[in-house]
């Protein structure tokens, strides 16, 4: 009797004791999957506190959840590195009431414009004026293509413009450097020649770069006529 009772036990014992192992493995299995996701938690914790250093310009705590899309728009913003810096001079002009023209009011300005660039490489991909009476609201001229060659006959002396001295054509392709360049910029704006050369109308000229920044020189006409 004792026999038989020992021999249904032995099957039960080890059933009990390899469920045990069982469990055992289970709960050790747990244990280092739990040490592994704590170490990838803590790597991905550090490459973001890294990622963030690079991209972020004040400070991101651990916890705080970024998305990708919130990483790449705050990295465009800080355009530190691809901006550049233009720099413009209106050397002088001409003002001169354009021949062949069917416009009964137009006037012709070619302004003779320096421009250099102290940051980042870039082309100058457009320009425009705005003509702006004493008191009245600003008039957008309209930049032209420079013909072959355009004699101007001026209030107070007369030039002769060349297509070679377009500065547009000079940098809209060319990166501008340290170097100035110098050139010749042909607009014609609705306004009569007597408007244009009242000592208090402005001209304001900007130039924007590949990177869409604008960069704008304003000139009294008064100042170049009493210089």
């Amino acid at each position: 009797m004792l026999e038989q009772f020992c021999k249904i036990c032995a099957p039960l014992k080890a059933k009990f004791s390899l469920k045990r192992d069982r469990s055992h493995n289970v709960k050790s299995s747990n244990q280092d999957s739990g040490k592994s996701a704590a170490s990838i938690k803590g790597s991905i914790q550090q490459a973001t506190t890294i990622n963030n250093n690079n991209y972020y310009t004040s400070a991101k705590t651990p916890n705080e959840s970024t998305t990708p899309m919130q990483i790449v728009k705050e990295k465009a913003l800080d355009t530190t590195t691809l901006q550049s810096e233009l720099r413009l001079s209106m050397l002088g002009g001409n003002i001169f009431i354009p021949d062949n023209v069917n416009e009964q009011i137009l006037t012709g300005i070619a302004l003779n414009v320096r421009v250099w660039n102290t940051g980042a490489p870039s082309f100058v991909s457009s320009w425009s004026l705005m003509v702006i009476p004493h008191g009245e609201i600003p008039i957008l001229a309209q930049l032209i293509r420079m013909p072959e060659l355009l004699r101007v006959n001026g209030m107070h002396n007369n030039a002769v413009i060349r297509a070679i001295d377009a500065l547009d054509l000079k940098v809209n392709t060319t990166s501008v450097g340290t170097t100035p360049v110098e050139g010749t910029l042909l607009f014609y704006v609705k306004l009569s020649q007597k408007i244009v050369l009242d000592n208090d109308t402005r001209l304001e000229l900007i130039a924007t770069d590949m990177y869409e920044k604008e960069t704008r020189k304003v000139q009294r006409i008064g100042d170049w006529l009493h210089r």
